[in-house]
């Protein structure tokens, strides 16, 4: 019997191997991943991270096929946090900080979104989400000017779509607030540590509460009868014609990039970042090194231009036709905007 764990950004898989070794370890969860798992053979279901907007997400009713079985299904940190909080009146099992926060505190899911890269680079993230900011201010560990400035950031970034809130749009907003140094560095501190990012922490906790928890305790909160409606039934039949892709590289390569325009530099990965652009490149046919660089260099020296590129692509992407990937008609499209 197998326990099945879907995760990505929020803990690397070789912590995840540490903590569960016999874990079959999986991406974040998408529609479908839990409809291909054999119910004779999974003795648990550990969510932690999932894809949205791109891609569709789980659905709720493929949690609810699993606990039918008596599968227990854990949930925490992101997507699993969510799902869990859903469906806690079905037996999913909810845990750690995250989850109590969606209990008692907030409702927005985009709380714990970020972007991130794919499973080569370990699904390393690109921007924060805002659940590991609000734990940082949770716990005594700011002076009451720092705890100020933080409250400050978070109901900026609040404001921006989550791909834009980067470590750097952080410290742009505290250059703006007109932070000392010293505070700045502090805040820093606390943000790129590990020890203080929460998801990873919840993460982790589940982790080792699903590795040790026996299934013959599990009391389910309700009988559960999941209706098998037409839309079920055609995803378990056809759950092999799923796409298999989870992201659009090109947009974590954007932001990637517009990232390195504003202040501290270091807290990113120049590797994913010419990765990505070079996939993208490849992606939209723009073949000479000439075009290449005439097109970074464009975006590179106008910040402002940059953005307003960046949200152009977010808003498009999402709707752009495939005649329009093809060839060379997106660069065409690009042009007008450059």
């Amino acid at each position: 019997m197998s326990t099945h764990i879907f995760i990505g950004p929020s803990l690397e898989h070789s912590e995840v191997k540490k903590q569960c070794s016999a874990a079959v370890i999986h991406g974040p969860v998408r529609l479908g991943d839990l409809s291909r798992l054999d119910t004779e053979t999974t003795s648990k279901v550990v969510i932690i991270d999932g894809v949205f907007e791109f891609v569709p997400s789980v659905w709720h009713k493929e949690i609810l096929v699993l606990l039918e079985a008596g599968i227990p299904v854990f949930g925490a940190s992101s997507m699993g946090a969510l799902r869990a909080v859903e469906l806690k009146t079905f037996g999913m099992l909810g845990h750690g900080w995250v989850v109590d926060q969606y209990l008692t505190h907030i409702d927005d899911d985009d709380e714990v979104a970020l972007v991130h890269a794919d499973v080569n680079f370990d699904y390393q993230g690109l921007s924060i989400p805002l659940i590991n900011l609000r734990y940082i201010l949770s716990i005594d560990v700011l002076a009451a000017s720092q705890k100020q400035l933080l409250k400050s950031v978070i109901e900026q970034l609040k404001l921006d779509f989550y791909p834009d809130r980067t470590l750097n749009r952080v410290a742009e907003i505290l250059t703006d607030l007109a932070a000392t140094p010293q505070d700045i560095e502090v805040l820093f501190k606390y943000l790129t540590d590990p020890a203080f990012n929460i998801k990873r922490l919840d993460a982790i906790s589940c982790i080792k509460f699903a590795s040790n928890f026996d299934p013959s305790t599990w009391n389910k909160k309700a009988v559960i009868k999941t209706e098998k409606t037409v839309f079920l039934q055609r995803l378990q039949v056809n759950v092999t014609d799923l796409p298999e892709n989870d992201m659009r590289p090109q947009l974590a390569a954007f932001y990637a990039l517009a990232s390195k325009q504003i202040p501290n530099k270091k807290y990113f990965d120049k590797k994913v970042v010419a990765t990505y652009l070079k996939d993208w490149f490849e992606k939209h046919k723009i073949k000479t090194d000439v075009q290449a660089d005439a097109l970074l260099k464009k975006m590179k020296t106008n910040k402002q231009e940059l953005i307003q590129f960046l949200s152009i692509i977010s808003q498009v992407d999402r709707h752009m036709s495939s005649s329009l990937a093809s060839d060379n008609g997106y660069v065409n499209w690009l042009k007008k905007y450059l």
